[in-house]
């Protein structure tokens, strides 16, 4: 049967049965509009995801301390912060993977400037901490090596931060303080928005981990080590390195163990 009869016939039976075929055609539409819409949603929704991912920062690890039992009661993750800057050095020493490391010294505590006061969250970290978490500086630098070894009393300041304490005026070599302690803030990160649990990553004051350790915080027990390789690849084998490097640190190795039972049985 020629092509122009099919035609002809499929023409003739549309005519003759015009509600069946606009159903016809309604569906079809309907469908399709659907499989689109759906397929929209799920690009929409991973490249979200993808950006929430990227805005944590690059192939980042977070070292946390273990649970820990206490008369036989088990405390749970991150019960007792076991975490030292030592174990930090170590890693930045002895890791084969790892390509930046940074503690991280937390602490909260009201802060005060010139445009007015706000209650937010002070990080101590090192400057590889910019690197691990991909943050950029608007304006301003973020501080450097030198200012973490002499324990100086610099700021960068989050978005959020600097909106509440400054307002529409110019942050970076402002004064602000926090507590009692006087910093100059240097730089401002540029936003980064909410997480993905709905807080704000805005929310945040970066100062030397040196200075936050001995001025603002007054322990050298930190609750959180973040590091990060060069190669999304290596990320596996760099968790097993640091747990080793951590293990053996806390003399905890496989190895010291077997050494300890030994001398126990002798």
């Amino acid at each position: 049967m020629k092509t122009i009869t099919l035609v002809r016939l499929a023409t003739q039976a549309i005519r003759k049965n015009k509600m069946r075929a606009t159903l016809t055609m309604l569906g079809i539409i309907i469908g399709v509009a659907a499989v689109i819409v759906m397929v929209a949603v799920g690009y929409g929704a991973r490249s979200r995801i993808r950006a929430q991912i990227n805005n944590l920062g690059t192939n980042m690890i977070v070292v946390t301390p273990g649970s820990s039992n206490t008369g036989g009661v088990s405390q749970g993750a991150q019960a007792f912060p076991t975490l030292s800057l030592d174990d930090v050095d170590k890693i930045r020493k002895d890791s084969q993977y790892v390509s930046a490391v940074s503690p991280v010294v937390v602490s909260r505590g009201q802060v005060v400037a010139q445009g007015g006061n706000w209650r937010t969250m002070i990080d101590g970290v090192d400057p590889d901490y910019q690197t691990i978490r991909n943050w950029d500086v608007d304006d301003g630098a973020f501080f450097g090596a030198d200012d973490v070894q002499g324990q100086r009393m610099v700021a960068v300041l989050g978005r959020t931060v600097a909106q509440n304490l400054f307002g529409g005026n110019e942050p970076v070599g402002g004064a602000i303080q926090i507590g009692k302690v006087p910093f100059t803030v240097v730089g401002v990160l540029a936003p980064k928005g909410q997480t993905a649990g709905g807080s704000d990553s805005d929310d945040v004051i970066l100062v030397p981990y040196t200075t936050a350790a001995t001025r603002l915080n007054g322990n050298h027990r930190i609750p959180q080590i973040l590091a990060s390789t060069a190669n999304e690849g290596d990320i596996p084998a760099a968790q097993e390195e640091i747990r080793g490097l951590v293990r053996e640190s806390h003399r905890l190795s496989p190895t010291w163990r077997r050494r300890r039972r030994a001398r126990r049985r002798s």
